[in-house]
């Protein structure tokens, strides 16, 4: 189970945060992070599997209780990503803990995404609310890290994939690549919405500063040095309401021995004149 789950859950620390999050007196630490390869149907104990738990800093002289809650974003999100659809599929094994003066405690969180096909390919982002419970007169602090979270990536799915814009496959893989051929892959992108869309279609790594780069990232990839060394079929799509349209890829590393026995990765933006943008991951494992 143990070696299984480090398949499962790919993690990022978002270094803007220097790992933690502070409101006042209040400290959460990671201040964000990102899980791959998520199985619809699957429970996951994220800290029994990965190791991963929110830690609650209190650095008061006096002992405080926290209460843990998972909520759906407000306002701006992640580009790329969209609301997850019910934040009660995340929950806490506590939901209130009592943290001593100069102590940590500690926020285990559960996971289970409905078993349904249209849930495979999906990019979600919730916010875990960690707040002070005040106390008589008091006033509460709180902090949200904000939790990127991508099930798995299904090219065969039996139904259309949830979302107002939405792919299959979510994620297209490009391996045992070697220098001196071209590979191509195909990618179905769907309009969920109710009138039609003209979607442009750009690297997005390539357009992010190094920093922001690390929090899209799978662990163990790097960005692909050139974004033009994947050629698209077409950069704008238009697709009528309720329907899908077919985006092809093709991959062309230079035959150079320093791009021998990579692993890279860059994203595709695919953003609509108006509306909710998503990605495409492309992964390349480049042949020894």
């Amino acid at each position: 189970m143990k070696k299984a789950a480090c398949l499962v859950f790919l993690l990022i620390f978002f270094p803007v945060f220097s790992g933690r999050l502070k409101a006042a007196s209040l400290k959460v630490s990671p201040g964000s992070f990102i899980i791959h390869d998520v199985v619809p149907g699957k429970a996951y104990d994220l800290y029994k599997e990965t190791g991963l738990r929110l830690t609650i800093h209190n650095d008061n002289d006096v002992s405080h209780t926290y209460l843990l809650s998972a909520h759906r974003p407000s306002g701006r999100l992640v580009t790329g990503y969209l609301k997850i659809p019910d934040a009660g599929w995340c929950r806490f094994e506590k939901s209130e803990i009592t943290v001593e003066a100069g102590g940590k405690g500690y926020g285990n969180l559960y996971l289970q995404i409905p078993d349904e096909e249209k849930y495979y390919n999906q990019h979600w982002v919730v916010n875990l609310n960690v707040a002070g419970k005040p106390g008589p007169g008091g006033i509460a602090l709180a902090v949200n890290v904000r939790t990127k979270i991508e099930t798995k990536s299904k090219a065969d799915v039996k139904e259309k994939p949830d979302g107002i814009i939405a792919f299959k496959p979510s994620i297209l893989r490009f391996e045992d690549v070697s220098s001196d051929n071209a590979q191509k892959g195909s990618v179905t992108i769907y309009n969920n919405d109710n009138k039609a869309h003209i979607y442009k279609i750009t690297p997005f790594l390539h357009s992010l500063k190094e920093e922001r780069q690390s929090t899209y990232l799978t662990d163990s990839y790097q960005v692909l040095p050139d974004s033009d060394w994947i050629v698209l079929s077409k950069d704008k799509l238009k697709i009528e309401p309720e329907s899908a349209g077919n985006l092809s890829l093709k991959l062309e590393i230079p035959d150079k021995p320093e791009y021998q026995g990579k692993k890279w990765e860059e994203l595709f933006l695919v953003e609509p004149e108006e509306g909710l943008p998503g990605f495409i991951r492309v992964r390349i494992s480049d042949k020894e």
